[in-house]
């Protein structure tokens, strides 16, 4: 296990049970009982390839073949609503607000117009705001200075006529990802259509997965 932003999670995952693995990885696995009575790290440090290589690479390789999900619920996750929301948010990242259903990176800056943070600001139904995304480790970070922004250079969050809400913990955040991608979310029920043309890159959709409701948003962390 590891923790990013106090949120715990799978550093790898060993072979199951009756899965094959590589030698490497077997090895590893032998390495890890023997060296790690505790069973929580099973991280052995070497100057070589580490015990976790052919265990991460068993699951890039599946992720590049097939799918993978990914737990990024670590994410920090704000709600920017109000009728000054809008202006508030052009006042405060360097990009273009993206259209109501879309979303894209943007950037905060200092006043010297260096990179302070970068997120991924999603623009939700007429009358229901913004909805951004960021770095899980810069959650206070991020936070203390769109407030500072809101406080210093639009005369206050009421007076700006706008909400900034902390929802970091409301919300869980999985990402499917890989060429059959899409045939896992169809086989787990999503009710929106899932094809390029009525799901096209850097949109998103109000869905349900099997009973779940989601907020179903196609953007990619993992570069394919």
């Amino acid at each position: 296990m590891q923790a990013g932003g106090a949120w715990e999670n799978p550093a790898w995952f060993r072979a199951r049970e009756g899965e094959s693995a590589s030698a490497e990885e077997a090895a590893a696995e032998t390495a890890i009982d023997e060296n790690d009575s505790s069973g929580i790290s099973g991280y052995l440090p070497s100057f070589r390839h580490t015990n976790w290589h052919a265990a991460v690479q068993r699951e890039v390789d599946a992720v590049n073949t097939g799918a993978g999900i990914i737990d990024v619920s670590s994410f920090a996750k704000f709600h920017v609503s109000g009728p000054g929301a809008a202006k508030f948010l052009d006042r405060l990242v360097a990009n273009r607000l993206p259209k109501e259903g879309r979303l894209n990176i943007s950037h905060m800056l200092t006043p010297s117009g260096k990179v302070l943070a970068e997120l991924t600001v999603t623009r939700l139904r007429e009358g229901e705001g913004f909805y951004i995304v960021t770095g899980g480790g810069s959650e206070l970070h991020d936070l203390r200075w769109m407030q500072h922004v809101a406080n210093m250079e639009c005369g206050g969050a009421e007076a700006a006529g706008v909400r900034i809400d902390n929802v970091s913990g409301d919300y869980a955040v999985l990402s499917v990802a890989g060429p059959l991608a899409r045939e896992v979310l169809e086989e787990a029920g999503a009710s929106c259509p899932l094809s390029d043309e009525e799901f096209p890159f850097l949109t998103y959709k109000d869905a349900f997965v099997g009973k779940a409701p989601v907020r179903a948003v196609r953007v990619t962390f993992t570069g394919e």
